[in-house]
C-alpha cells in the first residue's frame, strides 16, 4: 500500500525507497503539509454550503468533490516542482494561493462573526428602510401641502361669494347680483379642479404608497441575506469595526501562509537525493536509449553488409554453376570425338577382315 503522504508530495515510492531515512522524512513532512490547505478549504465550503442546502449527504458530495479537485491541483503543482528552480507553476501556486485564501479567510471570518453580520445587516436595512419611509412621505407631503393650498384659495373664494351675498364685501350690494353669480361660477369651476386635483393626489400618493412598500421589500429580503449578502455584510461590518477588520487580515494572512507552506518548503529543499536518483536514472535512461539507437544503426548498417555479401554469394553461385556447364559440355565434346574415333577405328576393322 502506498503511503498517503508521499503520494501527496508527489514522489515515487520506489524512488525514495532507495534514498535515506532523512531524505524519506522530508518528503513526509511535505505530504503532510499539502493535506492542511485540504482540510481548511473543505472547512470552508461545508461552510459555504449550508447556505444553499441543510441535507447533510449533499454537503458531503460538495466537499469530496470540491477536496477532489484542491488535492489533485495541489498536487499536480508540488510534483511538477524541483528545489531552487522557477517554472510557471510557481506563479500559479502563488496566485491560487491569494485566491484559496482570500476565499477560504473570508468564509471562515463570516462563521466567527454571523451574529455580528446579521446585526450589522439588521441594523442597515431597518436604517434604510427609514431612510425610504422618510423619503416617500417627503414626496406625499409635498403633494398634499400643494392640495392643501389649493383647498385654502377655495375656501377664500367661497367666503368671498358669502361676504358678497351678505353684502359685507365686494360690491357691498346684499342679494345673489351679477356680481354674486359670477363669483358663484368661478367658484364651481374652482371646485370642479379641485376635485380633478384631489383624485390625481390620491392616484400619486397611492403610486407612491406601492413603490414605497415594493422598496421596503427589497430591503427585508436581505434580513435573510445569503451567501453574497454575507460577504456584502462582512465588508460593510469591518469597514466600521475594527476587531472584525484585523480579523479579516490575520484570516488572510494566516490561510496564505497555510497554502504556500508547502510551496515554500518544496522550493527551499537543499541537496536533494530524490532528485539526483532521478536526474541519475534520467541519464541512464537516455544512454540506454542512445545504445539502443546506436545497435538499430548497427544493426541497419551489418544488414545492407549482409544483404550485399548475399547477393555477391549468389552470383558467385551461379558463375560456378555456368562454368561447370561449361567444362561438362566440353567433355561431352571430347567423348563423342572418340566414340567418333573408336567407331570409324572398328569399321576399318571390319572392313579388313571382310577383305581378307
Amino acid at each position: 500500500m502506498k503511503n498517503p503522504f508521499l503520494f501527496a508530495a508527489g514522489v515515487d515510492e520506489a524512488t525514495m525507497n532507495r534514498c535515506s531515512s532523512s531524505e524519506r522524512s522530508k518528503y513526509i513532512t511535505l505530504g503532510t503539509l499539502i493535506y492542511v490547505p485540504l482540510a481548511t478549504s473543505i472547512i470552508a465550503v461545508i461552510f459555504a454550503a449550508r447556505y444553499f442546502t441543510q441535507n447533510p449527504i449533499t454537503i458531503f458530495f460538495v466537499c469530496l468533490l470540491w477536496g477532489g479537485v484542491v488535492f489533485t491541483i495541489e498536487r499536480a503543482l508540488i510534483a511538477s516542482l524541483r528545489p531552487h528552480k522557477f517554472n510557471f507553476a510557481v506563479l500559479f501556486r502563488v496566485v491560487s494561493a491569494f485566491a484559496m485564501s482570500m476565499i477560504i479567510s473570508e468564509l471562515l471570518v463570516m462563521f466567527a462573526f454571523h451574529d455580528h453580520i446579521d446585526e450589522h445587516v439588521a441594523i442597515h436595512v431597518e436604517k434604510e428602510i427609514k431612510e425610504i419611509h422618510e423619503r416617500y412621505e417627503g414626496k406625499i407631503a409635498e403633494l398634499q401641502e400643494g392640495l392643501k393650498s389649493y383647498e385654502d384659495d377655495l375656501s377664500r373664494q367661497e367666503q368671498s361669494l358669502i361676504g358678497e351675498i351678505e353684502g359685507i364685501s365686494g360690491s357691498m350690494r346684499r342679494g345673489d347680483g351679477k356680481v354674486a353669480a359670477e363669483k358663484r361660477n368661478a367658484l364651481d369651476r374652482k371646485k370642479a379642479l379641485f376635485e380633478e386635483e384631489k383624485l390625481r393626489v390620491s392616484n400619486e400618493v397611492a403610486s407612491l404608497r406601492q413603490q414605497e412598500e415594493q422598496a421596503i421589500g427589497s430591503c427585508n429580503s436581505r434580513r435573510v441575506a445569503g451567501l453574497l449578502g454575507s460577504i456584502v455584510g462582512l465588508h460593510q461590518l469591518s469597514s466600521t469595526n475594527k476587531t472584525v477588520f484585523w480579523a479579516l487580515v490575520l484570516a488572510h494572512v494566516f490561510f496564505l501562509t497555510i497554502e504556500l507552506m508547502p510551496l515554500v518548503i518544496k522550493m527551499s529543499f537543499r541537496g536533494t537525493q530524490y532528485y539526483d536518483l532521478i536526474s541519475m536514472d534520467e541519464n541512464q535512461h537516455l544512454e540506454v536509449a542512445k545504445q539502443m539507437s546506436d545497435l538499430i544503426t548497427n544493426n541497419d548498417q551489418f544488414s545492407c553488409i549482409a544483404e550485399t555479401l548475399l547477393k555477391s554469394a549468389q552470383t558467385v553461385t551461379d558463375l560456378e554453376k555456368q562454368a561447370q556447364e561449361t567444362v561438362a559440355e566440353d567433355k561431352l565434346q571430347q567423348l563423342k570425338e572418340q566414340l567418333d574415333a573408336l567407331y570409324h577405328k572398328m569399321l576399318h576393322s571390319v572392313e579388313v577382315e571382310s577383305a581378307a
